[in-house]
Parts: C-alpha cells; structure tokens; sequence
C-alpha cells in the first residue's frame, strides 16, 4: 500500500472520529494510540474498521469527502504545509546544511510579576530561614543558552524559540500590552487564530488579565511554532522545571521536599475534548504517517537515561499517582515517558520532547537553582543548569549518532 493511500486511509478514520466525539456528550479519557492498536484497512471491502468501545466500527472511504470539504479551513495557518501530503501551494526554503536543534525555553516571564501572572512563580523558605524564589521562565531560558553554547561548540546550528527574558514575541507581557497588542490582535484575526467576536471583547477591555489568557498565550505558542517552521530542525527540545504535588502554605511559599523525579513528554494524545478543529486532526494524522511518534519517543528515552545517570534523579515511578499524569496523558513505553497534547508537541513537524528533568521545590534543588541569579555574563550559571544543559546535550548526541549518517547531514 503506497503511503499516499495510507495517508488518506489515516485522513477518513480522523474525520469520522472526529464527528463521533462530536455527538458524545461523555469526555472519557480516549487517546488516539499507535495505528496497529486502533485501526485497520480491510482493503478487499473498501471498509476502515475502528475498535471503539469492545466493538468493531466499519466506515468506509466515503469518509474523505467529509475530508475533503473541511480540511481548507486550515487554509489560513501556512505551518499546516509541513504536511507534504496536504500542502498548501506554499514552499519551505531550502534549509541550512547541518544538523539543525531547535531549542525552546518554556514559559515567557521575565519579571517576578510576569512570573506571578502566569503561575510559574516558587517561593519558599529554606531551613535556615532564608526566604528566596525561583521563576521557571528563567530557568528555562539561562538553562538553554547554556545549551546553545555547548552545541555551538561542536557545530550544531541552533536556534531559540526566544533568547532573552520575556515571550516568544520578543518582550515582556505588560510591554507588550501596553504598545503591541491590537497590532497583533489583527494578525491573529488574519491566522484565524482568534475569531471576530473575542477579537471585539478584547477590543472592549483594557484589563491585562483579559489579553493575556485570549490572546498573549496563544501568540506565544504560535511564534514559537513559526520559528520552528522556518528553521526547519531535525529535533525540537522544548525545557521545563517541575514543581511537586504539595500544596502551597498560607503565606504563599511552596513547602520544600526530599522527592525528586524527571519527566519527558512526547506527542501522541489527545482527549476527545481536546479534538476541535481540522487542525487538531491533521496532528493526529501526522503522528501516524511519518516517524515522529518513535524519533520523540527515542529522545525521551535518551533524555530519561542520562538524566538518572548524570543527575541523579530517576524517572517518575509508575506508582506515583499524580493528577494530571492520570487526567491528560497516556502513558509511553517506559517508565517517566507520557504522551500528552500540548500545543508545542501537537504542532510539531519534527520530532520533539518537552523535558521536565527536576522538582524545583527539592530541597537540594532549590538551594542549588537560586545560585543561577548571580549568573552574568549569561553563561556564568550555577552548576546543577551548566550539568542539566550538559545532559541536554548528551540526549541530542546519542540521537543524532542512532538517527542520522554523516551523509544525510551534508558538508
């Protein structure tokens, strides 16, 4: 079967799934899983048949008409030509020669205040009393300059998702609000990224804690994706810190703790709540006709190994029953490795891991992360970021050694 047809045999199970879910009034957990575990071809009846609830679901082809007539509303989001099969009349260039990283430092806070507005602010106190505060943004962001350093150094060609303090759109929330905002509310009314009547409210509002959930969030993301586009990379590492499952104290500080443990999150899954668009579709129906899902999975693999040997920290075990592993992922091959849908791993072309290698509340953590603050020039950082960048650069090694020959690279 050629892969044009596989392709399209992929595109018919995705629309009629996608018209299932819509007459379910249930959002049970669901996720879409490998393609030998969720469907088949019965290619002498012309017939996808689907397991769906201990039955045997029989479409047929038909299905690509449903397809085919709704697939160009996506028309306006030109990141959907990455998917050669429906490409958009819209070439990529030519990209550089090399092995190409896309780095992406999660989060975009560049103040306490930012940091505090999207919910990725850590005070605690340590036992000798001393109150202090980490801020993930910039542990994400000094711990992937310093990564960008190091591949640099053996002739990667990198890229940032952004490279200072602040968003993707390359400066802080409140500047942003205060002299850019309707400038990109047009172009997310343009990229039908928002529609024309949250465009009008926001319009009606001068309240930061409005813009910023409607539109700021999602124009971050979208940049991010956008540069992910042009640079064309053969791997997206997308960095995060964790915070553990206890609950903040009354003052506001996050109690500090012995447990430690990493994380890696591929694509792969999606809720049927999540599935809302054709676009939404196209990513799942990208997961299943290129080798995203098994390059991901291999980097999270990678990731997880030099992470317990160099870091010290294990996976997290199969045991720990934390919410939101339960609610929004399906869980990988091996332990610490989910699949989960979110936006950066739903829109990637290429193969991507989003890594969260610590809990920023570990006692020892924590005490090692707040020496980052005395980190200038930029590359002068505490230890345990320069260790972490340095397990980063281990992971992109071992993958570029098993995926890629010197020949497929280039000169």
């Amino acid at each position: 079967m050629s892969e044009l047809l596989r392709t399209y045999i992929f595109a018919a199970f995705c629309c009629f799934f996608f018209l299932h879910l819509q007459a379910r009034n249930t959002c049970t957990p669901c996720f879409l899983s490998a393609p030998g575990e969720l469907w088949h071809w019965n290619s002498s009846q012309n017939q996808l048949q689907v397991p769906w609830q201990g039955k045997t679901l029989n479409r047929s082809i038909d299905t690509l008409t449903w397809f085919a007539q709704h697939y160009p509303y996506a028309s306006n989001n030109d990141w959907i030509a990455w998917f050669s099969t429906f490409a958009l009349p819209q070439a990529l260039p030519e990209p550089p020669k090399g092995f190409r990283v896309l780095i992406d430092p999660g989060h975009w806070a560049a103040n306490p205040s930012d940091a505090k507005r999207e919910g990725r602010l850590l005070p605690a106190q340590l036992p000798n009393g001393k109150k202090d505060t980490l801020f993930e943004a910039m542990l994400n962001l000094h711990t992937a300059l310093i990564l960008k350093n190091l591949l640099e150094e053996k002739g990667y060609l990198v890229q940032l998702t952004r490279e200072q303090p602040g968003s993707s759109l390359g400066m802080p929330f409140m500047d942003w609000f205060h002299n850019h905002r309707f400038q990109t509310l047009e172009l997310a009314l343009k990229e039908g990224i928002v529609d024309k009547n949250t465009a009008q409210q926001l319009k009606n509002t001068a309240r930061p804690d409005r813009w910023h959930p409607a539109l700021f969030h999602h124009m971050d993301l979208w940049y991010r994706i956008q540069k992910a586009k042009n640079f064309q990379p053969h791997l997206v590492i997308s960095i995060h810190f964790n915070v553990g499952n206890q609950k903040p104290k009354a003052d506001g500080s996050f109690p500090l703790t012995s447990e430690n443990y990493a994380m890696a999150f591929v694509p792969g899954a999606m809720h049927p709540s999540e599935i809302e668009s054709p676009l939404d579709l196209a990513a799942a129906l990208r997961w299943h006709s290129t080798d995203i899902l098994s390059k991901s999975t291999m980097l999270a693999e990678f990731f997880l190994k030099f992470t317990n040997d160099s870091l010290g920290v294990p996976p997290v075990s199969d045991q720990n029953q934390l919410v939101y592993l339960k609610k929004y992922t399906k869980k990988g091959n091996k332990t610490g490795i989910y699949h989960r849908n979110l936006a950066i791993l739903r829109h990637s072309p290429y193969p991507i891991v989003l890594i969260e290698p610590l809990l920023q509340n570990n006692r020892m953590e924590f005490e090692s992360l707040i020496l980052q603050k005395a980190g200038q020039p930029p590359f002068a950082h505490s230890p345990r970021l320069w260790k972490l960048a340095q397990t980063c650069f281990w992971t992109i090694e071992a993958y570029k050694n098993q995926t890629f020959s010197a020949h497929e690279l280039g000169p």
